[in-house]
């Protein structure tokens, strides 16, 4: 980042506009074609180094404050974007220095508030909202909160700066929240929300090595072979019932372990799968469709069905659809693979057995790409009593694209390579596998908008508690009602919001 600053520093041969994000902008000051020349020397000699293009603006010490929510509330995902001090951990490390040299770059101050309870956000955005307090300028919000929050947030589309198709905001992600023409929150790195919940299969390599000697899962996904069919076949051939009593329990070895619970196992495939909960109507406007549009209802009920054909497939205590029980259940060596994500498996760093790292596996060697479903962490808005057009709204947008520009090319790389590489994947082929899996993190509107809201507590539940793929039309079409009108409120905010 020091690099991109002294660069851009080179560039100040040629002023630019100044603004004071107060209210006021200051007198622009016109280049001589010498201080042009200079400035053209300079791009020339420059033109190679990464650059987030952003003008030189002096902001006079606007304060830019954030809500985010509380890391021990939130503990599913890596919510941290600001670092307070140096401690000697790489990533936080990392954030501290974006932070400072921000800082310093734009003559301002970037803080946040990070005690609230991921559950009283909503409230706490509201509360200060129609009071009419300017105290937060933006607000980090849980993906199902978005909903009931909308009333209080303005649409980011009229800030500007904000380069939402380039790869530092995800565009598989963030497009998700572009709705009506309506960009009603981001999803890029500012935050490692994104990139802490990429899923992706890991393997004990000990397990594998026993029952696949020879093969390479690393070469089945260089060469295109790293499928659903590929996937069925290995986890399907390795239940062995260790202590012989005839009966499948935890002292057992299993294919699977849910390591994202059974909304996870559904939510990771779909989205591996280029498939989709719900799809667009001729209006626009989401309808869940996973038990209409045939090649998902074929997905789902093939997953469903691969739960109970095979003894030994997988293993779940928990009854809810949204995690995994024993927690150690992956990590004492009881399962060849888990649907895992980096802020998980970077707790894995001190299991016996090696691990290696893939992505989820294609539908069909036909498709495009991988794609990795990244849901349950937060994303950010806006809320109403900031003015987009205004300078503080300009302010805003320069602060939020160098923050996301320099945490998808200096913050990221440190996350995979020092944080999760050296320290938890054991081998090189992982670290590869981690480049296609942050690559390829998509979201979608039924996994990160109306899943936790209502698709789990209603279709998922039913489906889990009854492990029957022959109620999946007729659980969803029970629901139909319900979740269209969910659907129809969130987008008639999406149509009042300015």
């Amino acid at each position: 980042m020091k690099k991109r600053l002294i660069c851009l520093l080179l560039a100040l041969l040629c002023t630019l506009p100044t603004i004071g994000c107060s209210g006021e902008d200051e007198e622009t000051k016109e280049t001589t074609p010498a201080e042009n020349t200079a400035n053209a020397e300079t791009e020339t000699e420059t033109e190679t180094e990464l650059t987030d293009g952003l003008p030189e603006t002096d902001m006079n010490g606007f304060s830019y404050h954030l809500l985010n929510t509380s890391q021990e509330t939130l503990t599913w995902a890596d919510m941290r974007f600001l670092s307070e001090e140096l401690d000697g951990e790489t990533v936080n490390d990392g954030l501290y220095n974006r932070r400072t040299d921000i800082q310093e770059r734009f003559n301002c101050s970037i803080t946040s508030e990070e005690t609230i309870h991921f559950q009283e956000v909503p409230k706490h955005l509201q509360n200060f909202v129609n009071a009419g307090d300017g105290q937060y300028q933006s607000v980090f919000l849980a993906e199902s909160h978005l909903g009931t929050s909308l009333p209080y947030c303005s649409a980011w589309n009229s800030v500007p700066h904000l380069r939402y198709t380039e790869d530092h905001w995800n565009p598989n992600a963030t497009s998700i929240f572009d709705l009506n023409g309506k960009q009603v929150a981001l999803a890029g790195n500012v935050s490692l929300s994104v990139a802490s919940r990429a899923v992706c299969m890991v393997f004990n390599k000990r397990i594998f090595a026993e029952h696949f000697s020879g093969d390479s899962l690393y070469e089945k996904v260089e060469n295109n072979e790293w499928t659903l069919d590929t996937w069925l076949s290995y986890v399907s051939q390795v239940g062995v019932d260790l202590n012989g009593d005839g009966a499948w329990t935890v002292e057992d070895q299993y294919g699977l372990n849910m390591g994202r619970g059974f909304k996870g196992y559904l939510a990771s495939f779909i989205g591996a799968s280029g498939q989709h909960f719900t799809t667009p109507d001729a209006n626009g406007v989401p309808e869940l469709t996973m038990h209409t549009s045939e090649a998902t209802l074929n997905l789902v009920t093939r997953l469903m069905d691969a739960m109970t054909a095979t003894e030994g497939f997988y293993y779940n205590e928990d009854k809810t659809v949204h995690g995994f029980q024993p927690a150690d259940f992956f990590s004492s060596g009881h399962a060849l693979f888990t649907q895992g994500v980096p802020h998980d498996i970077y707790k894995l760093r001190d299991m016996e057995d090696d691990l290696g790292i893939l992505p989820m596996p294609k539908l069909t060697p036909e498709q495009d790409k991988y794609y990795s479903a990244s849901w349950g962490g937060h994303v950010l808005v806006l809320p109403k009593t900031v003015l987009p057009e205004s300078d503080t709204g300009t302010c805003i947008g320069i602060l939020l694209e160098a923050m996301s520009f320099a945490g998808y090319h200096d913050i990221l790389p440190l996350y995979k390579e020092v944080a999760l590489k050296s320290k938890t994947a054991r081998d090189e082929e992982s670290s590869a596998m981690l480049d296609i899996i942050y690559a390829s993190a998509v979201f979608d509107f039924g996994t990160n908008i109306l899943y936790d809201a209502l698709l789990a507590p209603t279709v998922l539940q039913t489906l889990w508690d009854k492990k029957d793929s022959s109620i999946i039309v007729s659980t969803c079409t029970a629901q139909e009602k319900k979740i269209a009108d969910y659907i129809s409120d969130f987008m008639t905010a999406v149509e009042e919001m300015s």
